[in-house]
């Protein structure tokens, strides 16, 4: 329940920001990102040969936006390492990696 309340958060914060700053691509992909990952913590991901749907397009909405803020964008060093955690916990969330460091 609580991370619907959070999808419905960023949900509001991506309107903000195409309201706002319509220009700012990298952070509408990664707040479209959040609101993936916050489906699929309620547990509504769809799975797909092993591999949880949502977590997946996250991980790539998060590349694209790192590949906009590398190019497009005067890139600071803790927006693209934030960018970089965050496709690390989407791919994680996925279900791609180690299983054994992963706990049920």
């Amino acid at each position: 329940m609580l991370a619907l309340v959070g999808a419905v958060f960023f949900l509001i914060a991506a309107i903000v920001i195409l309201v706002h700053d319509p220009v700012q691509a990298n952070d509408l992909l990664k707040t479209v990102g959040f609101i993936l990952l916050a489906i699929q913590l309620a547990g509504f991901g769809y799975a797909y040969r092993a591999f949880e749907t949502l977590g997946l397009v996250a991980a790539l909405l998060f590349l694209i936006a790192l590949i906009l803020e590398l190019t497009s964008y005067p890139a600071t060093t803790d927006t693209v390492l934030t960018t970089i955690g965050f496709i690390f916990v989407a791919v994680f969330m996925a279900g791609v990696g180690p299983r054994t460091v992963r706990r049920p």
